[in-house]
């Protein structure tokens, strides 16, 4: 599912004074393709390049003479991440860790990482009342318990 594509709900940043979109709409699904079948690519390449080596030398002669052309096309925007998806106050984030740390154990195992993970999926969402529990319960015994906490030697 990819959720940029016919976007109709637009999500606002406020910062330094402006609101800005924190969210786009694309047409279709992105699409890579080679440089070695695209030219189109290859000249992207150049052009980002340039425009970057022109951005970190701004004071360099040689590349002082691109910087106004360069500096026409640059934004004062930039992708933000939404935070919502690292909240484990939702649903998602809380469902995507616990996956996450199954995928590490099977890979730390040389497990097939597939098998059975829509299961797990389902289980890991299902369980998620749980994994809420588990979590304050943990939150109320650093808080409660952190002073009592033995102070670990000194590291040689």
């Amino acid at each position: 599912m990819n959720v940029m594509i016919n976007r109709l709900q637009i999500s606002y940043f406020g910062g330094f004074g402006r609101q800005r979109p924190m969210t786009w709409n694309m047409s279709r699904p992105i699409s890579f393709a080679s440089s070695l079948s695209s030219p189109a690519i290859q000249i992207a390449d150049v052009v980002a390049g340039v425009s970057a080596a022109v951005v970190a030398h701004a004071n360099d002669p040689e590349l002082a003479q691109f910087f106004p052309a360069v500096q026409a096309h640059l934004g004062e925007e930039c992708i933000l991440p939404d935070m919502s998806i690292i909240d484990l106050d939702g649903d998602d984030a809380p469902v995507n860790l616990v996956v996450l740390q199954e995928l590490a154990r099977r890979a730390e195992n040389w497990e097939d990482p597939l098998k059975g993970m829509g299961y797990f999926y389902e289980l890991a969402r299902r369980d998620l009342p749980r994994f809420r529990s588990m979590c304050r319960e943990t939150d109320e015994r650093v808080t409660t318990e952190g002073r009592d906490l033995p102070v670990p030697p000194p590291h040689d």
